[in-house]
């Protein structure tokens, strides 16, 4: 049988997720502009998308595709419904499980059964086969769905992350390699986190690097789904 290898899980507190569908909005795509400190839309293209009625951040719209995070405000429930609203109508509802964390790797999902990770060299380049990251050097990789915050309360839904955040005090641990503090992604909406890793120091690439990546304990996806058994797969580097 074929892995699935995006599946339908629990929502978490802060979480970016995309939905995908037919007559959500516009035919020409709509996108948000992430540059604070104004909050980003809950409204875009006359589509708007709440949880518990809680109204998410929406920062791509389409007819067949919205982008959004999860509202902070979720936290602490163990269910929410989600209504999407357009045109002043309910097109569509859900009722989704809530997780207090559902972490994942931000990889692209095309080349399975291990997928490039969205990750920035040392030098602020991205990592991709023909710009792989140096023997030894600190790349950074991007995660979602942590629902980890610094200080007694989550950031405001649809906040931008300052220039400077303070670390987490959530534990990754990226099998096999050195890792720094969890802190969430400058300059971007709230929700999506970096962490930096130690690549090997062995010379003589390229060669690829496969990093799997467990938050609190919790495995991170990408995740490959063989009915009924469920595999933790890994997001892929290059090294020179």
């Amino acid at each position: 049988a074929l892995p699935i290898y995006m599946p339908l899980g629990p929502i978490a507190p802060g979480q970016w997720i995309s939905l995908f569908g037919t007559g959500f909005g516009p035919t020409q795509p709509i996108a948000a502009s992430i540059t604070g400190p104004d909050p980003v839309p809950t409204s875009l293209g006359g589509v708007t998308v709440t949880f518990d009625g809680v109204a998410a951040p929406i920062t791509y719209v389409t007819d067949g595709q919205i982008n959004l995070v999860v509202p902070w405000e979720v936290r602490g429930k163990t269910s929410a419904v989600m209504n999407v609203t357009a045109g002043g109508n309910v097109i569509a509802s859900r009722q989704f499980g809530v997780a207090a964390s559902s972490p994942s790797l931000f990889v692209d999902t095309r080349l399975p059964p291990f997928f490039p990770a969205v990750a920035l060299n040392s030098d602020g380049t991205k990592n991709s086969q023909s710009n792989q990251a140096a023997a030894g050097s600190w790349i950074t990789i991007i995660l979602n769905g942590v629902s980890s915050y610094a200080g007694g309360a989550p950031p405001v839904t649809g906040s931008v992350n300052g220039p400077n955040p303070t670390p987490t005090s959530a534990v990754v641990v990226v099998q096999g390699f050195e890792t720094g503090p969890l802190t969430p992604w400058p300059g971007m909406l709230s929700g999506l986190y970096q962490v930096q890793v130690h690549l090997p120091a062995t010379p003589g690439g390229p060669y690829d690097v496969l990093l799997k990546v467990t938050v609190d304990g919790v495995l991170a996806g990408p995740f490959e789904f063989y009915s009924p058994t469920v595999y933790q797969s890994s997001g892929m580097v290059w090294v020179n």
